[in-house]
């Protein structure tokens, strides 16, 4: 049983019946409800793997906590619709492993990830230089497709989600490509590579705020109960991306 009990067992009945009165028990003593006594502002343990994947042009395995979150990347050259963008275009896939069991209400209301998509598309949009993914003013382009899929959660995807995305573009190593004038075709120039072209290093931080006071990397338990979550990404003093939910 986690915690200092209120009364023998009167703690972990608190905890499964009336969760937000447990945290609050905890977050008034600018503590945290778990065995790791966090304050407020601590972190929890953050581990990181590359090159997870080998079917993968790039990946990466990040674990907040019992959080555990896989990146795969991949690189596809392609004919763009609008040939006058003249840039390359980024795809961003989320899902959650059964293995989560997660219920509903958390995948729809705490994890919402159809709106973290539609963010890390935005941010990665920016974050990977687009315009270099384009070749010969816009004839093909370079397609990079992110996959993010959460094996395990207690909370704080967004961070794990935006360092596993990083970390995986930066094992990706795109091929140079050279136009040929007669076949018109784009031909591999030997086993010629580049990096990933990327603009910033984003890091993600999420906060909580619980009546009245701010806190940072959620739990699951802390996610549900939490007024407000808010998402700060930056580069160094640039703020990228700002969420509210």
């Amino acid at each position: 049983m986690d915690g200092q009990p209120e009364g023998d067992i009167s703690e972990y009945v608190i905890r499964y019946i009336n969760p937000r009165k447990h945290v609050k028990a905890y977050i008034d003593k600018d503590l945290r409800p778990h065995k790791s006594r966090r304050t407020l502002m601590n972190y929890r343990q953050i581990q990181a793997n590359i090159n997870v994947v080998k079917t993968a042009d790039g990946s990466s395995i990040v674990k907040i906590g019992k959080t555990n979150v896989l990146c795969g990347v991949y690189v596809e050259l392609v004919a763009p619709e609008d040939k006058t963008l003249n840039r390359g275009l980024i795809e961003v896939k989320t899902s959650v492993s059964d293995l989560s069991r997660l219920s509903s209400y958390v995948e729809e209301h705490v994890l919402n990830l159809p709106h973290c998509t539609s963010v890390l598309e935005r941010l990665y949009s920016s974050v990977i230089d687009t315009n270099a993914l384009s070749l010969n003013k816009g004839k093909m382009v370079w397609l990079v497709s992110i996959q993010i899929m959460c094996h395990k959660y207690d909370g704080g995807f967004w961070d794990s989600a935006v360092l596993a995305v990083y970390l995986a573009l930066k094992t990706v190593k795109i091929p140079v490509m050279e136009y040929d004038e007669e076949s018109k075709k784009f031909f591999m120039k030997g086993d010629l590579t580049i990096p990933m072209p990327l603009n910033y290093c984003p890091v993600s931080t999420t906060f909580g705020l619980f009546e009245g006071k701010l806190f940072t990397d959620l739990t699951l338990e802390e996610e549900v109960v939490v007024d407000t979550c808010i998402t700060v990404i930056t580069d160094k003093e640039l703020i990228l991306t700002f969420d509210k939910r």
